[in-house]
């Protein structure tokens, strides 16, 4: 699961598992054993093209994120950071039906697990299908809630909704503003304009 360039912190990684799950010594070390680890510099693009589309992908450090080209403007779907994973189904049943990218904010670590140890996993870990069931589940509160959100809400309302959000802080701090006003579907300008007047309590 190492390579010679990253050290990954064991206790670290299983409190982020933990999060979702309380995983046994014995399914930790399974996934240890399973896991791999990839560097992605700032700003690299071709993560599932390089990695490979059906796999499951960790964000171990850094901050990531999936988008679609429209006009040759980056549209991002989602962000995915530290101790979180990636969107199941585009990493694992490659849907056609669009093409999603996913890239590297700031110097990222991923630990990526593949397709035939997520499927043997799935069907003899009865722990690891609980893992993943709970995976699923926060993955899919957080987009439904994100779809209200882009439909019925305006845009001082978008941002407002986003700055309750415990990882606002972390990725304001981290990442490019313009990513965070393509996420909520505003230009950079009006994201800049309206969270200034937020700022200032108007």
């Amino acid at each position: 699961m190492m390579t010679k360039e990253i050290v990954i912190d064991l206790e670290k990684l299983r409190l982020f598992l933990n999060v979702y799950y309380v995983v046994s010594d014995e399914l930790f070390g399974l996934l240890c054993k399973s896991l791999s680890t990839v560097f992605v510099p700032k700003g690299e693009q071709t993560i599932l093209e390089k990695h490979g589309k059906k796999k499951v992908y960790f964000v171990y450090e850094g901050v990531c994120a999936y988008y679609y080209n429209k006009k040759e403007k980056e549209c991002v779907v989602d962000f995915v950071k530290d101790g979180e994973f990636a969107i199941l189904s585009h990493c694992l049943f490659q849907h056609k039906s669009f093409e999603l990218y996913f890239k590297a904010l700031n110097d990222s670590v991923l630990l990526v697990l593949s397709y035939d140890d997520f499927s043997s996993m799935w069907n003899t870990h009865y722990e690891f299908t609980h893992l993943f069931y709970n995976v699923i589940e926060t993955y899919l509160a957080r987009i439904e809630l994100y779809h209200y959100h882009s439909r019925y809400c305006t845009a001082k309302e978008r941002i407002s909704y986003f700055l309750e959000e415990p990882d606002s802080s972390f990725l304001l701090s981290h990442i490019p503003r313009y990513y965070i006003a393509s996420y909520l579907g505003i230009t950079p300008e009006t994201f800049s304009s309206l969270l200034g007047q937020l700022s200032k309590g108007k």
